[in-house]
């Protein structure tokens, strides 16, 4: 047979023999055939199109991959897909590599079922940034020095991309649940642990945002500020300076406060936080994109029956994960096929099946 030829899921459908085997779980049982009898000739390198030689418009959710690694892992394209299905825009990945290999079966699944809805582009950090502010940051001693250069790198480059084309930055550990296209200039806290009100009983949503989803218009003051200020507020051994820190105190001056207001020193309502107060700009309940925050990410590995979770998620139009603080604890955060759970889930186990079942079948663990 020429080429070579991956299925899209790696899983046995396995049938019981005469010997008495127990018969494995198939995903045809768990989630329908469509997902598993699927396949593709996968092998060879694709070579990425320069972002800026394309026509973008501004009705996107953007992902970033800083790395030069050449595959999507399968939580990335959990969050692609369920963009694709859910999010009702244009999706788009930048990539600091210009390459991907279609022989890994989850990037191939990518590339061939989603090239209608799923954009995916090469980036030259550095060329992106000529003639702004960031001119030759990319480059840097003072990125180089940083522990967190990948990390570093995309919070500089989301503030570019969305100030250039405007729309949606969400990392690459989201699930998105819900239609965005209505939400506009918005960002949201995870640092929120419980629901508290003030004393005039306005919800308390954070004392600081978050950078790892928002939505800003093309050229956004906040996004100017935030650009014109990264050089003096990105220090290469602090993990939030350049990234939540900046959005912060760039947000609390647009709010009207000033510079001697600590960035953590307002516990912020969304009557405080909203579009007439803060230049267009709303302050969403935590719940919107964090209905776990930072803190509390080890119970999105509770076990809880489908209906429980999407109770917990009513109100939110995606769910983080936290990969890049999480992925360095043991196995346990690994999810597994539905058979080791019964009817008690873990939160990614549920969201996966339902937002981006390709995703997830796509490799043996996910």
């Amino acid at each position: 047979m020429d080429g070579s030829y991956l299925s899209i899921v790696l899983i046995s459908l396995l049938t019981k023999g005469t010997d008495g085997i127990t018969v494995e779980e198939s995903c045809l049982n768990e989630v329908g055939g469509e997902y598993c009898t699927r396949s593709e000739a996968c092998e060879g390198k694709v070579e990425l199109s320069d972002i800026l030689d394309q026509d973008v418009g501004e009705d996107n959710i953007f992902f970033i991959e800083t790395s030069p690694k050449e595959v999507i892992t399968p939580r990335e394209a959990c969050s692609l897909e369920s963009a694709a299905r859910n999010s009702g825009l244009h999706v788009v990945m930048v990539r600091a590599g210009n390459v991907l290999d279609k022989s890994d079966n989850t990037t191939c699944l990518i590339i061939n079922k989603f090239k209608s809805s799923v954009k995916l582009f090469y980036i030259d950090m550095d060329k992106f940034a000529e003639g702004t502010s960031l001119e030759g940051f990319f480059r840097s001693d003072k990125l180089n020095e940083s522990m967190s250069k990948f990390v570093h790198s995309a919070d500089a480059l989301r503030l570019l991309l969305i100030h250039r084309y405007g729309g949606f930055y969400a990392d690459s550990d989201f699930v998105i649940l819900k239609d965005l296209t209505k939400l506009k200039n918005v960002i949201a806290s995870d640092q929120v642990a419980r629901r508290q009100y003030s004393e005039g009983n306005h919800l308390l949503v954070g004392h600081t945002v978050s950078n790892a989803m928002f939505h800003f218009s093309k050229g956004s003051l906040i996004l100017e500020l935030a650009l014109n200020h990264f050089n003096e507020a990105f220090s290469s051994q602090v993990w939030a300076s350049g990234g939540p820190d900046l959005l912060q105190r760039c947000l609390l001056a647009l709010c009207g406060f000033g510079n001697d207001v600590p960035t953590n020193g307002i516990m912020m309502t969304r009557e405080r936080f909203n579009p007439e107060r803060c230049k267009g700009i709303s302050v969403l309940d935590y719940k919107s994109f964090f209905p776990y925050g930072w803190m509390q990410q080890e119970q999105l590995l509770d076990r809880k029956t489908k209906s429980d979770w999407y109770e917990i998620f009513y109100q939110s139009y995606a769910v983080h994960f936290y990969h890049s603080s999480s992925r360095r604890h043991g196995p346990d955060k690994v999810i597994k096929r539905p058979k080791y759970y019964g009817a008690k889930k873990p939160a990614y186990l549920v969201l996966g099946l339902d937002h981006c079942p390709l995703a997830y079948w796509s490799k043996n663990v996910f």
